[in-house]
């Protein structure tokens, strides 16, 4: 029986393990063809601005209070399972809102005016909140052991987006470049339509439409998940914010503190690097994904077996397993790269190869930050998550401001030296934080989550 149990439950791993791959290779490949796409067809204003408007997506995708990921551990029984649903149901609606008007701000502040800058940067925020939206019916179907189906509609999303911004490339005419614009307009529409989808299978659209039918109990129940779901939310998502610390906040201080040419041409080249670096993080991020709800159960202890034990093995395997991954392809993609950036960029800048290596090197050192982040999450311990994460990105934001304030001005052209510096500190940081929290995640048996009454 045990020995079944186990075989099961080894097969569902390797299927939520290879969709998890799966749906990082699709997002490293949507965002490498767009960036192609805009190198080959577009101008390096068009590119500058669509990599500033993932910077300011990725303040947005923290307005949904990280609602799916603390639906994962919580502690509830099979009683409870209609009012986990209406409760999801009802965060998501908040979700959406909230990440509409958050895209909208955020458009507003990134402009300035009204203009076609802000019309870019807001729909991919708002496209970033449609996703965010969705992550909560996910939460739903990585609670009920259903990570693959998440990850397979999730990968549903990248694919239409491909498709839809193909057509707009192909039909392009000639003389006139590609606009941000015929990238964004598609993403929106099939983050809307993967929402959906997840929302539909995880029971939550059934959920919000039989919200009126449900008994008074249930109704509830639902509001008190509800309110712990939010409660447990703000600290992970306190957490979760300090990667903005990092990849989006530099692209930022490069946009403000270099001059209009300067920081253009440093976005153009830095672009490739965050794409590559982004990539790698998500191949990481697909092993922590596919063993949160495994750690979860092992700090619950009442589920699969859970255990001190078994946390310590996970967790152990996790990080080695994800740096000894990332390393390897980290080493591929450097072998690669002098023949593989030209086909993929066709004009590769000097800065883009000097910084490549410790762009790599920074990708490996901080690869276990996905699986220890993920326990501190399952063991109920966002907040410590959120001061190791807050600073370190701190020590990132600081140190990239000094590195381009000294380089900035240094002739006409953005020095290759300015863009390693950029590189080398936010090495520095993310070591900080491999280590902290690789110590902050050690088993800690009486720190269970708390049961939901």
């Amino acid at each position: 029986m045990t020995s079944s149990a186990n075989r099961t439950s080894a097969r569902g791993f390797r299927a939520d393990l290879a969709t998890s791959y799966l749906l990082s290779g699709m997002r490293i490949a949507t965002w490498g063809l767009v960036v192609a796409w805009m190198n080959r067809y577009g101008t390096a204003g068009g590119l500058a601005l669509l990599v500033a408007a993932r910077a300011w997506a990725s303040v947005a995708v923290h307005s949904a209070l990280s609602a799916g990921q603390v639906i994962v551990p919580l502690r509830v029984t099979a009683e409870q399972a209609k009012s986990v649903q209406l409760a999801a149901g009802w965060t998501a609606w908040q979700v959406a809102v909230f990440g509409s008007a958050t895209a909208l701000g955020l458009s507003l502040i990134a402009s300035g005016s009204v203009g076609a800058d802000w019309i870019i940067v807001m729909l991919v925020c708002v496209a970033q909140g449609f996703r965010n939206a969705g992550d909560v019916g996910g939460g739903l179907l990585q609670r009920w052991n259903k990570l693959w189906l998440d990850n397979l509609l999730q990968i549903g999303g990248e694919v239409m987006w491909v498709l839809l911004a193909g057509v707009l490339v192909i039909n392009l005419q000639s003389g006139i470049p590609l606009s941000p614009l015929d990238m964004a307009l598609p993403m929106v529409v099939a983050a809307g339509l993967s929402m959906a989808g997840r929302w539909q299978l995880s029971g939550v659209s059934a959920a919000l439409m039989a919200g009126k039918q449900v008994t008074a109990e249930v109704r509830r129940g639902a509001a008190e998940l509800a309110t712990d779901i939010r409660r447990r939310g703000v600290p992970v998502t306190v957490g979760n914010m300090s990667a903005l610390l990092f990849a989006p906040l530099t692209t930022l201080l490069i946009g403000w503190l270099l001059e209009k040419g300067q920081g253009d041409r440093a976005l153009a080249a830095y672009a490739p690097l965050l794409l590559i670096d982004g990539g790698l993080g998500l191949v990481a991020a697909g092993i922590g994904q596919a063993l949160f709800p495994r750690l979860a159960a092992a700090v619950r202890g009442n589920e699969a077996g859970g255990d001190e034990a078994r946390y310590r093995r996970l967790r152990l395997s996790g990080v080695i397993g994800v740096t000894l991954a990332v390393g390897v392809l980290a080493a591929g993609v450097w072998l690669a790269s002098p023949f593989l950036l030209p086909i993929w960029l066709k004009v590769v800048d000097p800065a883009t190869l000097s910084a490549l290596p410790i762009v790599l090197i920074h990708s490996t050192v901080g690869a276990g930050v996905a699986v220890t982040n993920t326990c501190l999450i399952a063991q109920n311990r966002g907040r410590l998550a959120a001061v190791i994460g807050l600073t370190s990105g701190m020590i990132s934001g600081i140190g990239v401001a000094i590195a381009l304030k000294m380089g900035a001005g240094v002739g006409s052209d953005m020095p290759v030296d300015l863009l390693r510096s950029v590189a080398w500190v936010s090495l520095l940081a993310v070591a900080v934080r491999a280590v902290a929290s690789f110590v902050a995640s050690a088993p800690r048996p009486q720190s269970v989550l708390t049961t939901v009454q």
